[in-house]
């Protein structure tokens, strides 16, 4: 898994230690997305949809088939606009925050270097911290099984799903054992939503009642391409490829058939475009891309 560690509401001085720090102690074996935040004490209005259209840019590049792990260290303002900021990297990032830079802009040059030696300790343990804790997520993305933290969260209608990913993306960053809590969050999940079988199918699935959502097995036929990538929100890859920091198969989907009489006529894709369904089945890829 290759990590893309994007960094949120450096100040111009934090900007400049980190980009003077090789990217590869930030973030080895992976790309690094950064720029200064232009307001103090809170995130321009700007900042985040800079932020996500580079990292778009920047996984469109990688290879499809290399799964990608998306990370975000951010600047906690404690104030609306950090909870904005975090809510555009829902749910494909895994976010930590770091330090504020101590003291101000009138502190001697010694203690300044001094603040900017400490944040610079500090990030790289928070970026150290996040990777490890990405590939633990990992082990629960990349399973051949059905997972259910890679069910599309526009299109899978139980409140079930975003009560549990949205626990998962508020703690897991700075966890101890975020694989714990990702195993108590799926039993949890699981016991509102237990696994079933659509009629006459012998697998076990996903439902939220209007729909089953199977394992396509190995009939991986259709997937978000990075080629079409710029032909849709710059959200939409960034979900195709990661889910709460964890990485999965580029090509993989559930193949879903109706709970109920009939298909919808219509379901909505990535980015909210309504999509028609197959003849029998509709196709839905984890970041509710419609196949």
């Amino acid at each position: 898994m290759r990590f893309l560690l994007v960094l949120a509401g450096l100040t111009v001085e934090q900007f400049d230690r980190v980009s003077a720090i090789s990217a590869s102690r930030l973030v080895p074996d992976g790309e690094l997305v950064a720029k200064p935040n232009k307001r103090s004490g809170a995130y321009s209005p700007e900042h985040a949809a800079e932020l996500i259209e580079r990292a778009n840019k920047a996984l469109a590049a990688w290879p499809e088939q290399r799964p990608a792990s998306v990370l975000l260290a951010y600047a906690d303002f404690g104030e609306e606009s950090t909870t904005e900021l975090l809510t555009r990297f829902f749910p494909f990032s895994l976010p930590a925050p770091f330090p504020p830079l101590a003291g101000d802009g009138g502190s001697s040059r010694r203690a300044r270097n001094e603040a900017l030696n400490l944040f610079q300790r500090d990030l790289l343990g928070v970026t150290e911290k996040l990777r490890a804790n990405a590939r633990q997520i990992y082990d629960f993305t990349s399973v051949a099984n059905l997972s259910p933290l890679l069910l599309p969260v526009r299109n899978f209608r139980d409140d079930a799903l975003t009560e549990m990913l949205s626990a998962l993306f508020a703690t897991c960053g700075n966890s101890e054992a975020p694989g714990q809590l990702v195993r108590d969050a799926v039993a949890s999940f699981r016991s509102r939503c237990p696994l079933t079988k659509a009629p006459e199918d012998a697998r076990h699935c996903f439902s939220d009642g209007e729909l089953f959502f199977r394992s396509p097995g190995k009939d991986r036929h259709g997937f978000f391409r990075n080629s079409k990538a710029a032909e849709h929100s710059p959200e939409c890859l960034l979900n195709a490829r990661s889910r709460i920091g964890g990485g999965f198969s580029h090509d993989f989907h559930f193949d879903c058939v109706p709970a109920k009489r009939r298909l919808a006529p219509s379901f909505s894709s990535c980015h909210g475009d309504p999509r028609p369904p197959k003849a029998n089945h509709v196709n839905i890829a984890p970041n509710d891309y419609i196949i």
